[in-house]
């Protein structure tokens, strides 16, 4: 049996064989995406649950870089991004982390997240209070060769009353 696909005549199988193909290509991409989620998700997770990144070469680029969102600080390299995400566990000691969302596209993973716990320690930014402060933000994960090569990210932070 033939159809018209378009003006070219195409035989039901070569078009089932297309439709084949455009589907392992979708799942394919998906596949990807799905990792690049769960690289992100595993890497946010086990850091906020006070776990040390033992490997960050199986995790970071070597040239991996951080932008704040006012492109005022810049980091290269995961040494200092890990550092300072450190100090906000040690600020932070009891922390209620949630991720919001989390979407993949291509190469790029974008987390809506918030942290609620009172700091202990003060941060740039955020005072040593006995009140409780939520932080919202978002963070756009680029990924190559499946690890994590930059980050931009974006902070919102309130203190609440006690």
């Amino acid at each position: 049996m033939s159809i018209m696909y378009g003006r070219c005549h195409c035989s039901m199988h070569l078009l089932r064989r297309e439709r084949a193909t455009v589907r392992v290509k979708g799942a394919l991409a998906l596949s990807v995406e799905v990792k690049h989620i769960a690289l992100v998700r595993r890497y946010i997770e086990g850091l906020w649950s006070g776990e040390r990144i033992e490997n960050p070469h199986e995790w970071f680029t070597d040239d991996f870089v951080a932008h704040e969102a006012t492109g005022t600080h810049v980091i290269h390299g995961y040494e200092q991004f890990i550092a300072l995400g450190e100090q906000f566990m040690e600020a932070f000691p009891a922390i209620e982390v949630k991720m919001r969302h989390i979407v993949a596209s291509g190469e790029n993973v974008v987390v809506h997240w918030t942290h609620r716990g009172k700091p202990r320690i003060a941060l740039p930014g955020l005072p040593s209070t006995e009140s409780e402060a939520l932080l919202e933000g978002m963070a756009l994960f680029r990924i190559a060769q499946g690890k994590m090569a930059e980050v931009w990210e974006v902070v919102q932070v309130r203190c609440l009353a006690s």
